[in-house]
């Protein structure tokens, strides 16, 4: 189950190495894990907010990556609705936070519906 360096940088939020290898690697975009998740499904997933709105202001055909299904049937909507039981945060999130973050991916939902 090997990673790359630009998803293993997205689920930990680094987002100064995911700009350094679309710098050197502009195509990285493209990816797919072994999952058959891209690069939005996996910030999505880890709720890396910074690096969903950094690719989606790039320049890349952003049809086919918010069209994207993952091995496991999931779409970009999909993913937004699924907890992150794998993913331990680096600092305790009392409710209220837990619960601010979530709807800001709900509306982060909303907007993708106008990406499709």
């Amino acid at each position: 189950n090997a990673e790359t360096p630009l998803f293993l940088a997205t689920k930990s939020g680094c987002i100064e190495i995911v700009k350094e290898i679309f710098n050197v690697y502009p195509q990285a975009v493209e990816h797919i894990d072994d999952e058959g998740r891209n690069i939005l499904h996996v910030a999505i997933k880890y709720r890396q907010l910074e690096i969903f709105e950094l690719v989606v202001q790039m320049e890349v055909p952003m049809r086919r990556l918010v069209r994207k299904i993952d091995n496991g049937g999931n779409t970009l909507l999909h993913m937004t609705g699924i907890k992150r039981s794998d993913y331990v945060p680096e600092k305790m999130e009392g409710p209220a936070l837990v619960l601010q973050e979530e709807l800001l991916w709900y509306e982060v939902r909303f907007h993708q519906s106008y990406l499709l």
